[in-house]
């Protein structure tokens, strides 16, 4: 079995050959590549069971791949990512086999990709902090005082009734507001945005001083003369 550092180098390689670059998710992009590039027949279905993903089968020249479409798009990109590494070990040693993957082995694959990534944030981080000292990491508020603990909580709540948290699309605004409320920090917004409306309309962020784009142009125009 290969380790993640080989898996990584052979997929880097697979990536390079299909001019699919080192940094943009291939998303939809791997059906397209299984049928056209691999020249393996790809079959998606709906199965009653959601404990089968996928299976990947090779018999002579001929190979096909088949993905449980019983789950969300983006569980099937992975999983279709998932066989098309079996296809590729397939073809390389030239040799039919056969194997089923259960929708834990994807969901294995997933987290090791996330450790995978979050690792490599960090070490990104870590390059741009040492060529500028000047950059701060804000970590999450935590208190002991009761009073602002309570106030967080109520804060907390404002954000999470206007702001899509659940599945982290508006996560960057909620913490940045969070951020700018109990740290006493002006915010860079233009009146056409969500965070500027939900400041000026808020109950407990009405107090964040907001600098707009407008106003940020007419310093510069002052300056300049």
């Amino acid at each position: 079995m290969l380790n993640r550092e080989e898996i990584e180098d052979k997929a880097l390689r697979q990536r390079k050959m299909h001019d699919l670059g080192t940094e943009i998710t291939i998303g939809n992009k791997v059906f397209d590549i299984i049928e056209n590039q691999y020249e393996s027949f790809l079959l998606l279905y709906p199965l009653k069971s959601r404990n089968i993903a996928g299976f990947t089968r090779k018999k002579s020249d001929f190979t096909q791949i088949f993905i449980n479409t019983s789950f969300n798009r983006g569980f099937q990109n992975f999983a279709a990512a998932h066989e098309l590494y079996h296809l590729i070990q397939f073809k390389e040693r030239e040799k039919d086999n056969f194997i089923l993957c259960k929708k834990t082995d994807i969901v294995d694959t997933i987290e090791g990709i996330q450790l995978s990534l979050e690792e490599s944030i960090i070490n990104e981080l870590n390059i741009i902090m040492e060529e500028n000292n000047t950059i701060n990491i804000v970590e999450d508020i935590i208190t002991d005082n009761e009073s602002a603990q309570l106030l967080y909580k109520i804060c907390n709540q404002e954000l999470k009734n206007t702001f899509n948290i659940k599945d982290a699309k508006d996560l960057g605004e909620y913490k940045t507001l969070l951020y700018a409320k109990f740290n006493e920090v002006k915010l860079l917004s233009s009146q056409d945005t969500t965070v500027w409306r939900f400041v000026t309309d808020s109950t407990y962020f009405n107090d964040i001083e907001c600098i707009t784009i407008q106003d940020l142009a007419y310093l510069i125009y002052l300056n300049a003369n």
